[in-house]
């Protein structure tokens, strides 16, 4: 601990006010610091051109590193999400084409003659594949049905179909 006075203060304060922005100390203790004097530089106007030139172009060049990096990004990005709706498109156009066929098939009903020959002198066929009972029909027609949420399911909800493939995953 250094012992201080108030003249020692006063002494003190007066050599600041002489000495703006140099280290200050005691006389006492003068030989353990080392003083340093700053003197202001005085620049031209062709020197503080060139230090404004070289931040503006650093800024600029930082600049267009950023845009090219956030290009690079949202290119990737941009291309993915294309992809899918693309996909959903496609998706979309073939749900609708499946509905329309099953619309179809369930509108049309078969015909009276559709097991009969059409002339009596040709004769029936002995090895018909026979008609699907009603049962399998109806068990076909709820599989499309299943099939065909399913697909609008993974088209519509593809991050929630993630979520489940992941937890399944992690899961085991």
């Amino acid at each position: 601990m250094i012992p201080v006075t108030k003249d020692n203060i006063r002494n003190f304060l007066k050599r600041a006010s002489l000495f703006e922005e140099s280290h200050l100390f005691l006389p006492e203790h003068a030989t353990s610091f080392t003083p340093t004097k700053l003197a202001p530089e005085i620049y031209t106007k062709d020197e503080i051109n060139e230090m404004v030139t070289g931040i503006c172009g650093a800024q600029e060049k930082l600049g267009d590193e950023l845009k090219t990096l956030v290009d690079d990004t949202y290119q990737h990005l941009d291309r993915g999400y294309n992809e899918i709706f693309r996909n959903m498109a496609e998706m979309k156009t073939e749900i609708e084409s499946m509905q329309h066929i099953l619309e179809k098939e369930a509108t049309t009903s078969p015909s009276i003659d559709a097991n009969k020959a059409t002339s009596i002198d040709v004769k029936p066929q002995t090895s018909q594949i026979p008609a699907e009972p009603e049962s399998l029909a109806e068990k076909k027609d709820e599989w499309e049905i299943a099939y065909i949420n399913t697909r609008i399911n993974d088209v519509y909800n593809p991050l929630n179909n993630n979520d489940r493939q992941q937890v399944r995953s992690h899961g085991r």
